[in-house]
């Protein structure tokens, strides 16, 4: 998944860099240890105020549903449901490994 390119390119390298910075100050985790070491958890904490920005963009995710009773109406719902305001922490899990995780990938 580009790690080859990341190996041997200062551009590609650049670039999965600064795509890591940002997954690490916006949602706490590194998007290059997932790539390289597929892990099969990964704890997200959300103590101290950088912590509360992480809660915060989490909570903040949202999609929209229509109502099942054919009303034309639209709900929207949190995507991380058991993300609150109160949260201390969040682990994410995929038991074949994070990459096949639809919350990190587009799955298969």
């Amino acid at each position: 998944m580009g790690m080859d390119l990341y190996a041997s390119s200062p551009v590609a390298r650049a670039i999965w860099d600064r795509a890591n910075e940002h997954f690490i100050k916006s949602y706490g985790f590194s998007i290059l240890d997932i790539v390289r070491n597929n892990p099969k958890e990964v704890t997200v904490h959300f103590g101290g105020p950088k912590g509360a920005h992480i809660r915060s963009n989490y909570c903040s995710m949202t999609y929209d549903i229509a109502r099942p009773d054919g009303s034309g109406g639209i709900d929207t719902l949190p995507l991380f449901p058991s993300i609150s305001h109160e949260s201390n922490s969040h682990t994410f899990r995929q038991p074949n490994g994070l990459l096949n995780a639809t919350q990190v990938s587009r799955g298969k």
